[in-house]
């Protein structure tokens, strides 16, 4: 839509209705979204994705019940409120790197919604969390790279955490690496849930004692009612918040690595192979005893295999992938074929039963 359109009061509604399940519209012009003002709100956006890549404004109170995406220029004059309501963990609501935000309104997540912001977003209102907020946006996201943060989002406003909503923080690297981050130039109010997640397919193991910057604000009030902390695959991990003036960092107490037997914190051909000759041996070392049945077997071995591949690829590793990158192919042939016919059980050597 190229156009202008302007949706008035609590009445107005545009209701588009695709028919497949991931396809959406834009607005490339003008939205005009003139809600009504005190404690009326008007439903204005329903049905199908909305991509808003032209110029918003927001009078009054408006909702998006349908997912959005933002990646134009959105002006919330004052008083007036932008309420998220659509979006799920598997498909949240975004703003993009390139959105542009301007006036003296909020940005409010509705109860059971989720904002996710791009690397390098920068939001000029005040984002007001009912729901669930994440400097960053999926795992799965290709802009996440090894060096960089999985999202940094600066707000130039408040930031305002109600009880029951959750801030999701994923981490993949080292302190200062990959990990999210939200810088607040105002005041960072929080309550809630700290959801803390390790990033499935990383490889990334944190260590005990490292300390992530969460939230940096020109003043913290509050704390985090509770504190989860999500492991991926065979790690596990514990951890602890730590609160300052104008900070919210996670210092990590505990990490546990299911499989990897020789204990360099990583898991590799080294204990995948220290695995299988255990296996072939028959021996029955309780170190090796992943699934703790008292037997050392090939469950133990398709246990590694899910825990590891979870956490170093994202997915369990395959049957026939001897080099352990994610994928079955020519590489492991060669491996195969390199090592046909001899007597050691490695599953790097492509001994795989």
């Amino acid at each position: 839509i190229g156009g202008t359109v302007r949706i008035n009061g609590a009445a107005g509604q545009l209701n588009v209705q695709l028919t497949g399940p991931n396809q959406s519209y834009g607005f490339n012009g003008v939205l005009d979204l003139n809600g009504p003002g005190g404690g009326f709100a008007g439903t204005h956006l329903i049905g199908a994705d909305v991509e808003l890549a032209g110029t918003t404004t927001v009078s009054g109170n408006s909702i998006a019940q349908a997912r959005v995406d933002i990646s134009g220029s959105m002006e919330v004059a004052v008083n007036g409120t932008f309420r998220f309501l659509g979006g799920s963990a598997q498909n949240p609501n975004v703003i993009r790197a390139t959105a542009a935000f301007s006036g003296s309104g909020d940005l409010v997540i509705g109860t059971g919604a989720q904002l996710n912001v791009e690397d390098g977003g920068i939001i000029d209102v005040d984002v007001d969390n009912r729901g669930r907020f994440e400097s960053g946006l999926e795992s799965s996201s290709p802009l996440i790279q090894p060096s960089d943060a999985l999202g940094a989002t600066l707000i130039d406003a408040n930031y305002i955490q109600g009880n029951g909503a959750v801030f999701g923080f994923e981490i993949a690297g080292p302190p200062g690496g990959a990990h999210d981050v939200l810088h607040v130039t105002q005041t960072a109010q929080v309550d809630g849930e700290l959801e803390v997640a390790a990033v499935a397919g990383s490889g990334f193991v944190p260590a005990v004692g490292d300390l992530y910057t969460v939230i940096s604000a020109g003043t913290r009030q509050g704390v985090f009612d509770t504190l989860t902390t999500i492991g991926a695959g065979a790690l596990e991990f514990d951890a602890e918040i730590i609160y300052g003036p104008g900070l919210v960092q996670l210092s990590i107490t505990d990490v546990t690595l299911d499989g990897d037997f020789n204990g360099d914190f990583g898991l590799d051909c080294a204990d995948v192979d220290a695995l299988v000759a255990e296996i072939a041996a028959g021996g029955g070392d309780p170190a090796f005893d992943l699934t703790g049945d008292g037997v050392v077997d090939t469950a133990d071995l398709d246990q590694w295999l899910d825990g590891s591949g979870t956490l170093n690829v994202g997915a369990p590793y395959l049957p026939g992938d001897a080099n352990l990158d994610g994928t079955v192919d020519g590489l492991d042939f060669v491996v195969w074929n390199a090592n046909k016919f001899s007597p050691t059980a490695a599953w790097c050597q492509a001994d795989f039963n």
